[in-house]
């Protein structure tokens, strides 16, 4: 009988041992989320590890129902949050909590009734598609109309945007753009859509401002620890309007060529729009915004785009530190004191 212990959503400072079904087997692996009996009622766990081989159950030890699909977290981020549970002596289901979604539809479904880890209704997201102009070519662009010529320079000036919104402003946007995107001028993908206000204007690009003197110097310390793989950690010490946000831009765009993930941490007071739109100017909307107003389908949204590496920039507040960036390497922590 395979064995494994999951983190429950209950205050008890103890994991609980299941027996795997044969059928199971393969799909319970650390980090996935499993439904499981707990007393007279169907809870969600989160696997932590098998047992080892030859370990003797438990008396009347209950095989787990199902496991779950979607939302499972990283195996990083896993320990972190069992390093967490140790340190602060907190109830290790608790500690899960922290670093979950939303419920999804999926898990409505598997309970059927609500679950101990989140009192709403299942949620999912809403697609809309992006159109992103593809990186120039040498050979000679064939002849295009008007409409198809000013939606590629708009995409070129730009990077990307919806095509929703580009149907806002050209009648036809989307006939050009799919005459655009046979002829291979632009891409066009499917995303969920970030409802956060936050997302609702789209942000041009900016242009890298030259360094000064100190930017440069803690932008090169960061940058080669980051290249080397340490561990290391940094203060930037300036007064406002010093250009430490640049440094972080920065850094994070040397994390991401070494492909690796950031999290950025802001005090709330900081979270405003306009520091949303220095990211994204930067970046686009390859960043996630984790903050107290959002709505539940909103978290869900961003913590999904997370978990499946459709971004690798999380910004938030204090829960951020959950979020589950992939490879994370570089964590800033703005206005540290």
């Amino acid at each position: 009988m395979r064995l494994i212990d999951l983190a429950l959503p209950v205050p008890l400072a103890q994991v609980f041992t299941y027996a795997v079904p044969d059928e199971l087997a393969d799909a319970a692996v650390p980090g996935v989320r499993a439904v499981c009996p707990f007393g007279s009622r169907k809870v969600v766990g989160v696997v932590l590890g098998a047992r080892p081989e030859g370990t003797a159950p438990p008396p009347n030890v209950r095989a787990i129902l199902a496991v779950l699909e979607g939302a499972s977290l990283p195996e990083e981020l896993l320990g972190f949050v069992r390093d967490l549970a140790s340190y602060y002596l907190a109830p290790l289901g608790e500690a899960v909590r922290l670093a979950l979604p939303p419920v999804d539809k999926t898990t409505t479904r598997a309970l059927e009734e609500p679950t101990l880890f989140d009192d709403a209704k299942g949620i999912s997201s809403r697609k809309v598609q992006w159109v992103k102009a593809a990186a120039a070519s040498s050979e000679a662009e064939p002849k295009l109309g008007a409409q198809a010529n000013a939606i590629l320079a708009h995409l070129r000036a730009l990077g990307e945007a919806p095509l929703a919104r580009l149907n806002e402003t050209w009648k036809n946007a989307r006939a050009a753009t799919k005459r655009l995107a046979e002829l291979g001028l632009v891409e066009v993908t499917e995303r969920d859509a970030p409802d956060d206000p936050y997302f609702a204007e789209l942000v041009a690009k900016d242009v890298p401002p030259e360094l000064t003197a100190h930017q440069a110097e803690a932008t090169r310390a960061i940058i080669a620890a980051l290249e080397a793989g340490q561990a290391k950690t940094f203060l930037l010490h300036g007064v406002t309007g010093s250009g430490k946000t640049e440094a972080y831009l920065r850094a994070i765009f040397a994390a991401r060529a070494c492909g690796k993930g950031a999290i950025v941490l802001v005090p709330e007071i900081a979270l405003t729009p306009q520091l949303v739109s220095r990211y994204r100017a930067r970046f686009g909307d390859e960043v996630a915004v984790l903050h107290s107003g959002l709505t539940p389908k909103e978290r869900f949204v961003m913590w999904r785009r997370l978990r499946e590496g459709a971004v690798d920039v999380a910004i938030g507040a204090r829960s951020a530190l959950f979020a589950p960036v992939a490879k994370l390497g570089l964590v800033i922590v703005d206005e540290e004191h």
